[in-house]
């Protein structure tokens, strides 16, 4: 029973990780799209009008959060504040194996400490 504790826990960390991986992927495309977007807003001109396939050009409307320019269009630059995807994986870099170090040595202690008893429990059973 205990080490199926210990496998739960350690594909929760791999599952975590994972998905750390995938938000912070997400994180540097979407910069990326960002950046190739005003790279070509600048090039052609009005960044304002759009021309759809068929000829029709219409203007773009957006609504920014406070604080944000609609030059600055990006994820990282529109409310999420200092979470950008370099802060992401320094702090994930150190939590990960400082939680997972930590989770360990509580485990494995509980988990001595838990044998012992049902060791002397056995014993007693079958002096008593």
């Amino acid at each position: 029973m205990f080490l199926y504790v210990w496998m739960l826990v350690s594909m929760t960390f791999i599952f975590c990780s994972l998905l750390e991986l995938a938000i912070v992927g997400f994180m540097v495309r979407d910069e990326t799209v960002a950046k190739k977007k005003n790279q070509q807003k600048k090039i052609s001109g009005n960044p304002s009008r759009e021309e759809s396939p068929h000829g029709i050009i219409s203007e773009r409307r957006f609504m920014f959060p406070p604080g944000c320019t609609e030059s600055s269009k990006s994820l990282n630059s529109c409310g999420t504040g200092c979470w950008t995807p370099e802060r992401i994986d320094s702090i994930s870099s150190v939590m990960f194996p400082l939680t997972f170090f930590v989770f360990n040595i509580i485990y494995w202690f509980y988990y001595i400490h838990r044998k012992e008893i049902i060791r002397e429990n056995l014993i007693n059973r079958i002096d008593g």
